[in-house]
């Protein structure tokens, strides 16, 4: 997709509160529960593949119809044309071998927004003292988020808050960010528990898991092991107890090894271009 200012017009897509789009100002009519799931995963995945797989898990559970690639099928076809109606003449979702990809160029998320937001103002205030920039910024990510939480709350609708939060501390974990992964996952913890969301509250438990054993913390590490495992056993998701058995795995292992020097221990990966 061209990025010069002929190309297509920029889209802005809403995560944090109900999901919504727009391109430049023209609002983006997403349709039902599989159009809006389906979009959000694809945006999440920020450019990579999202299988054809995975997606029909995500809006059918554990046993999705033989249907289900024609279905995902359609759903991808009327989100490009809601894309084109609303006035966005490039291509937006790809096709990708096994799944669908979107394209990230031009397009903006409120949540990855906010998150690198916050991330420039603490650093600039923290590290620079007296910095007024650094103040603004902060300010700004301040404001920024307070306007999110009123926007969902009176909504009604915190889901889409809990998962993009869930989402951000998801990649720091992978990444090794780990001194910032907590803070955000223990946030998208309490939305997905204000709302009473157990799917959240499972998969924010098993990712906090997954955090503390790598930093060899074993005993919250299986508190929330426990949490997840009975989160998934309420839903009856056979996968989500499954992903639980594997992490309960690899943490007995840890357990095991839990004389290795600390050196071997996980350390805060920093931030590219850091000092």
């Amino acid at each position: 997709m061209e990025t010069t200012g002929t190309g297509p017009r920029p889209i802005a897509v809403t995560l944090l509160g109900p999901l919504s789009a727009r391109v430049g100002e023209e609002p983006v009519t997403i349709g039902g529960p599989r159009q809006r799931l389906i979009l959000s995963l694809l945006v999440l995945a920020w450019g990579d593949v999202v299988s054809v797989g995975t997606l029909a898990d995500a809006v059918w559970g554990e046993r999705p119809p033989a249907s289900a690639r024609t279905r995902i099928a359609v759903c991808i076809g009327t989100l490009r044309k809601a894309f084109r109606a609303a006035g966005h003449d490039g291509q937006v979702i790809a096709t990708a071998p096994g799944g669908y990809r979107l394209l990230t160029e031009r397009v903006s998320v409120d949540a990855f927004d906010f998150d690198a937001l916050t991330t420039v103002a603490y650093d600039a205030l923290y590290r620079l003292a007296g910095d007024h920039l650094g103040r603004e910024r902060f300010e700004a990510a301040e404001e920024l988020y307070g306007h999110v939480l009123r926007l969902a709350r009176e909504q009604g609708d915190l889901t889409g808050e809990a998962r993009a939060l869930l989402g951000i501390g998801r990649t720091r974990v992978e990444s090794g960010y780990f001194d910032e992964a907590e803070a955000v996952l223990l946030d998208s913890l309490c939305v997905a528990e204000d709302v009473g969301d157990t799917v959240l509250v499972a998969e924010v438990n098993l990712v906090l898991a997954r955090y503390c054993r790598m930093l060899r913390r074993t005993v919250p590490a299986g508190e929330h092991l426990m949490v997840a495992h009975r989160a998934f056993r309420q839903i009856g998701s056979a996968a989500g107890a499954q992903q639980v058995a594997q992490e309960t795995g690899l943490l007995a292992e840890c357990v095991a090894d839990s004389l290795l020097p600390l050196d071997l221990i996980p350390r805060q990966r920093p931030r590219p271009g850091a000092r």
